[in-house]
Order: C-alpha cells, then structure tokens, then sequence
C-alpha cells in the first residue's frame, strides 16, 4: 500500500473517530439542556414574584449563574459536536483558549480562582476545528477548578514546540495532584476520585487528542498540583502545502 493510500485512510479514520465522539456529545448537550432551560426558566419566574427586599434573592441568583455557566459548557459540547473533523480544518489556539475561559468562568469564579494566560503571539494554528480545542482546553479549566484549593491560581499557555512542527497547549493548577496509583490510569474510562463523576473528562480529551494527530502528557504531585499538556500539529503553510499536493496527486 503506498504511502499516500495509508495516509487517506489514518485521515479518514480520525474523521470517523472524531465525528462518533461528536455525535456522542451532541446527545448529552441535549439530553441536560432541557431540563436546564426548565431550571432557569422556573428560577427566573420565582424572582420575578420576589420583593427587593427579600434575603432569598441572591440564592435564586445564585441558582440563574450556575445554570447560565453550565449552558457555557453545553455552548462548548455543541460546538464540538458541530465539528466535522481535522482534514483540512484549522484552529485558532488563542481563540479556542479564550472561548473555553469564557465558559469556564463560573467554575473558575465559585473558588475565587485567578488565571494566568499566556498564549505566544507566534503561536500559528493548529489542525482540528475551532470548537475541538475549545472543547479540550475547557475540559482541562473545568478539571483544574475542581482540583484547585479555594482562592488558587490556574495557568493557560499555549507555545510552539522547538522543532516548529507542533503547538504546545498547558493548563496546570496547584491543588490537590493526583495519588500516584491513579497516574497511570487517568485516561482510563471508569477511573476517577471525583464524587458523582463518570471518569470520562480525560479518556475523552486524549482520544479526541490522538484523533487530531497530538498527544497528552499529565504531570502531578499531591498537595501541589497537576499539570496537563495537549501537543498539536501545528496547521501551517507547509501542511496547507503537503494537503495540496495530495490532492492533486489523488486527481492524477
């Protein structure tokens, strides 16, 4: 089989990977969005029956802000569900990151949480769809904000690689780590330590990772923090270039 053929089909498999994955997220954005809209709807019409003056006020508030910060998440499921795959697609990694804090910033702001962003103005795009990396990196902030200690930092950056070939996306928190014995198996499906959590978040992020053509790295150290790094082809003029030439040689 030459080259150009294995190629066409790792791409297409990725495709299909990506899409079911999509599909997948699609489901639960709409599964949880009606009953969400039912939330703020009833929460809304309770404050509106209120006095001003009423001490329960800012709970009903309370319940609105959490519900508008989950349908900033479900915003970022849609958009990856809408996403058709990597094949010559591209990504803006510094508006990926900036959508995905918009939408993590309710979970950020209930612990007080600062943030450092740090995105290289070099940094160039990368292979994938814009929703895609948006989706990744929120996962990683919603993960960082549950790990976090109340009134911590969490830090976002994004760089290119040395060899120029790939960008370097980190979200590191300093809170609690992650046990040694569970390292290894973070992207397992199943495996988690957080009450009432499926143990989906990462197994999802490295297949999607991996379905783009990157890779995931975690470091940890209990009682300091966990750091996550997302490496992606960067989508540049010699991949728009190579995409070309494929093209073409398939037409021929």
């Amino acid at each position: 089989m030459s080259k150009l053929a294995t190629t066409d089909r790792d791409s297409a498999d990725q495709a299909d990977e990506i899409r079911h994955l999509g599909s997948a997220a699609r489901e639960i954005a709409h599964e949880i969005r009606n009953p969400l809209h039912g939330i703020r709807g009833f929460a809304a019409l309770l404050l509106s029956r209120m006095e001003e003056a009423d001490p329960n006020r800012g709970l009903v508030d309370q319940i609105m802000a959490c519900a508008d910060g989950l349908n900033d998440i479900l915003r970022g499921l849609a958009d990856f569900a809408e996403a058709d795959g990597p094949l010559g697609r591209r990504a803006n990694v510094a508006q990926a990151i900036e959508d995905a804090l918009r939408s993590a910033r309710t979970a950020l702001a209930d612990k007080h949480l600062s943030v450092q962003a740090a995105v290289d103005d070099a940094c160039p795009d990368v292979a994938g769809e814009r929703g895609q990396i948006h989706g990744l990196v929120l996962n990683l902030l919603l993960n960082a904000a549950r790990a976090s200690y109340e009134a911590g930092q969490v830090s976002v950056s994004a760089s290119m690689t040395a060899d120029g070939e790939n960008v370097c996306i980190s979200v590191k928190d300093h809170g609690c780590g992650i046990p040694r014995a569970m390292l290894a198996k973070v992207f397992d499906e199943g495996v988690t330590d957080k009450p009432g959590s499926k143990g989906l978040g990462l197994s999802i992020v490295q297949r999607v990772t991996e379905a783009l053509g990157g890779s995931v790295e975690i470091a940890s150290q209990q009682g300091e923090g966990t750091e996550v790094r997302l490496t992606l082809p960067r989508r540049g003029a010699a991949a728009s270039d190579e995409s070309a030439e494929q093209t073409q040689r398939r037409r021929e």
